[in-house]
């Protein structure tokens, strides 16, 4: 969800200051509007906030207090923050890093250091795929409510093909 003044709003977490001031400027353009957050708490605190309402997150791995493994966790287990896409920032990057980083949650996985392009490609690209997601959800949900509508429906299918199509329709309407 786009901000009223139609900027994408990221969240952008880091312990380093330095970083966060990299960041900043690699993303000093007029379609994001930045939210900066020095650890994983006060992150959390800015994402329980039902309030804010963040298209995206740049997280860094390792923090004082609360890690990004941590935050990735939670959000996890948040519902309304379920679907929120993830870019992890780190220096931490064997496979095994990777793979839990990915495993908790984060979608894409950025190593420290790295190229203001390599940012913006991977930002372009979690929120086109976030993009996608969210029509794909309203189309699904839009046939779901249509076929719940229907008390009694007469249908004809002349093919194998049609009668695969209108059974999977079907079963979103009553998944039962």
């Amino acid at each position: 969800m786009r901000s009223t003044t139609g900027k994408v709003r990221v969240l952008v977490v880091d312990d380093e200051p330095f970083n966060l001031e990299i960041i900043a400027e690699y993303l000093d353009a007029d379609n994001f509007e930045l939210t900066m957050a020095r650890d994983g708490v006060q992150a959390w605190e800015l994402l329980e906030d039902t309030t804010q309402v963040f298209d995206l997150l740049v997280l860094d791995r390792m923090m004082p207090r609360l890690d990004g493994m941590d935050v990735l966790r939670r959000i996890g287990r948040t519902p309304r923050l379920s679907g929120l896409p993830v870019i992890m920032q780190t220096a931490a990057a064997t496979p095994d890093q990777v793979r839990e980083g990915l495993e908790a949650g984060a979608r894409y996985y950025l190593t420290k250091p790295y190229e203001p392009d390599a940012l913006l490609a991977i930002i372009g690209s979690a929120l086109e795929e976030s993009r996608r997601k969210n029509e794909f959800e309203l189309q699904v949900d839009g046939l779901r409510q249509a076929m719940c509508a229907l008390l009694h429906g007469d249908f004809e299918f002349a093919t194998l093909a049609q009668a695969t199509q209108l059974a999977s329709l079907a079963s979103l309407a009553a998944p039962r």
